[in-house]
């Protein structure tokens, strides 16, 4: 009896800590893709003042830190890659496209990307770096 008692109590246990780590995963995953999408809109449109009016009243953000210093350089950094590609792509979509569709397309690059198995990607392995050292710390 003892015994059937302990396994209910350790199942229930990891029940609560499963929900928890989906949870914790769900929750890196939304704002490392923000942190992401926001960075590539603001560089993709230059850092405008009407980009940083828009940033101001938005609060698509979760409230406490989650993501590392690390995290955010490395966002810095594909996004930079991003927008390179995006400045690319416009110079060379003067002529190749209808004349309303040359130049940047960063909504369309911003969430085709947001939107990709390949940052999906990136952040489970992200992911995975940030529950490492979380570990190291206990």
């Amino acid at each position: 009896m003892k015994r059937i008692i302990l396994l209910l109590i350790l199942g229930f246990s990891s029940c609560g800590t499963t929900k928890e780590n989906r949870q914790m995963k769900d929750i890196y995953i939304q704002e490392f893709k923000t942190v992401y999408f926001k960075s590539l809109l603001r560089k993709g449109f230059n850092n405008s003042k009407g980009y940083n009016d828009a940033v101001k009243i938005d609060n698509s953000h979760f409230v406490e830190p989650i993501l590392s210093s690390e995290d955010y350089k490395y966002i810095d950094s594909l996004t930079t890659i991003g927008n390179k590609f995006m400045a690319t792509d416009s110079l060379e979509s003067f002529g190749r496209r209808a004349e309303g569709a040359a130049g940047k397309r960063v909504f369309y690059y911003a969430l085709e990307k947001y939107n990709s198995k390949w940052l999906d990607s990136i952040c489970k392995k992200r992911l995975e770096r940030y529950w490492k050292a979380e570990r190291s710390l206990r």
